[in-house]
This record gives C-alpha cells, sequence and structure tokens, in this order.
C-alpha cells in the first residue's frame, strides 16, 4: 500500500508541474505579445516576473526485502561465489541438502576425501534493507581440522557484514577471538558495529587434527545490525592450506558448514 501511495504522489506531482509549467509558459507569450499574461487586466498594465519554489515529491530508493531465508526454494535470492585462499584452489561448492529434517544451506562437502579437498572459500550472499534491527540465523559445522594453529588460520565458517571473505584479514579475526574457544561458534546476540568479520565457528583448540568435530548441533546467533540501514551478507566457508604440496586443490582434513533459518526479527 505505501508503494501505491508513493507512486500516485510522484504522478500527482508530475501532473501538477506540468499545469503550472503551462499556466507559466501563457503567461510569459500573452506578456511578449503585448499583454499582461492576466485575464481582465487592461492592456496598458506593465507585465510582471513570478519568482517562486516548486516542491518534488521524494522518491524513496530501491527497497530490497530479504528472501528465501529457509532455503525452501533452494538458492533462489542467493549469489554464490567460490574463491582461492593464497591464489591456489578452484573454492569451495554450495548447495541446498535434505539434512536434519529439512532443506538446508551446505558450504562444502562432506563426502571431499583427504588429498582432494579443494582449496579456498565458498560463499553464499544477499543484499538486501533493513526493516528489523536483527538478523537471526542457525549453523552447524563439522570438521576434522581446527580453527588456527600456533601461527595460521586453517578452516572456518565465516560469516561477515558488506566485507566479501577475501578481504577480511587474520587481524580482523584476532579481533573478533576466532583464535579462542571462547571467540568460535557463538550463541545468542552478537553485535556489529561496522563493515567486516562478525564472527567465527570451526574446531577451537590446536589438536585433534584429523578426527571428527562438530558444534554439537545447531548454534543460533542473532547479528544485532542497528548501525546499518541496508546490508550484504556474507556466509561462507574456508578451507586453507599453507603447504605447498597442498595447494590446488588437494588439501586434506575436511570441513563444512549447515546454515537454516536466516530471517531479520524485531528482537534476539
Amino acid at each position: 500500500m505505501r508503494h501505491i501511495w508513493l507512486l500516485a504522489s510522484v504522478l500527482l506531482g508530475g501532473f501538477c508541474l506540468v499545469a503550472l509549467c503551462a499556466a507559466l509558459r501563457g503567461g510569459t507569450q500573452a506578456a511578449s505579445q503585448g499583454g499582461t499574461g492576466l485575464v481582465g487586466a487592461p492592456a496598458d498594465a506593465q507585465p510582471f516576473t513570478v519568482a517562486m519554489t516548486v516542491h518534488l515529491p521524494l522518491v524513496t530508493r530501491k527497497y530490497r526485502p530479504f528472501v528465501n531465508g529457509d532455503f525452501e526454494d533452494g538458492l533462489m535470492g542467493w549469489e554464490t561465489v567460490r574463491g582461492p585462499f593464497g591464489g591456489h584452489g578452484s573454492g569451495l561448492p554450495q548447495s541446498v541438502v535434505d539434512f536434519d529434517g529439512g532443506q538446508r544451506a551446505l558450504l562444502g562437502d562432506p563426502d571431499a576425501a583427504d588429498n582432494y579437498i579443494p582449496v579456498g572459500y565458498g560463499t553464499l550472499s544477499q543484499t538486501f534493507t533493513l526493516n528489523k534491527r536483527y538478523l537471526r540465523l542457525q549453523y552447524w559445522v563439522s570438521s576434522y581440522d581446527i580453527a588456527r594453529g600456533e601461527e595460521r588460520y586453517y578452516d572456518t565458517f565465516e560469516v561477515s557484514i558488506n566485507r566479501s571473505p577475501a578481504d577480511i584479514s587474520d587481524a580482523e579475526r584476532d579481533n573478533r577471538d576466532c583464535d579462542t574457544e571462547a571467540g568460535l561458534n557463538p550463541e545468542g546476540t552478537v553485535i556489529v558495529s561496522g563493515d567486516g568479520l562478525a564472527f567465527c565457528g570451526g574446531r577451537p583448540g590446536t589438536t585433534g587434527v584429523g578426527t571428527p568435530w562438530d558444534t554439537g548441533g545447531w548454534k543460533a546467533v542473532a547479528l544485532d545490525l542497528n548501525a546499518f540501514d541496508s546490508v550484504t551478507l556474507y556466509l561462507t566457508i574456508w578451507s586453507r592450506e599453507n603447504d605447498p604440496r597442498y595447494y590446488n586443490d588437494h588439501a586434506w582434513f575436511n570441513t563444512w558448514a549447515y546454515v537454516d533459518n536466516v530471517q531479520p526479527v524485531d528482537s534476539p
């Protein structure tokens, strides 16, 4: 209804402006022909000019609603991107699968075998206009890798706002405590105050590589996006290998993540 009202306002304003311009043009032509442009005015009346300000109706920018957060329509409304790590690898796939009783987004491939796992990242993204303060989502990460070794980050699930995964720095990951058990796999409300990384998910610690691990089921977070008007949401899985012989899609220790129930809400 609001969009119809705005359209009617724009059209009405346009018609009024056309009528006003026609009236002024008529008066100007009459004055140039020796008249004053005023009906009933004496022939010797002096011509005059009129100064006025015309206020046109405002037209709102394009509104983009958030769509298909439950993935019941596949990947409709989402953009998919695969990219390398350190210039190597083809990136990870994205899909929608039947898992845990429903349609879920899947980042990565649970069936990828050691020495054949792609290197790089896989991302689902969507740009939308905020009409609620929070964005709620659920995620479930499984891995045979760790989120960080003694010096470098390895496999992680990452959520970022207005920053593509390739632009996220390790300093941002440090600032988000992605190298600590307390900072990984958050639940509850996560405040996002500026463009960049919202949080990381993955296996905490520096041991256990090669053994199965997961988040123990679904984790639920609500991103507090009060600082934004519109956003691009990025959901990303990373497969990083820092040893040269594992470059170009010959990684070991697989990691993947499921995401579901992404929706704007008024309260966390």
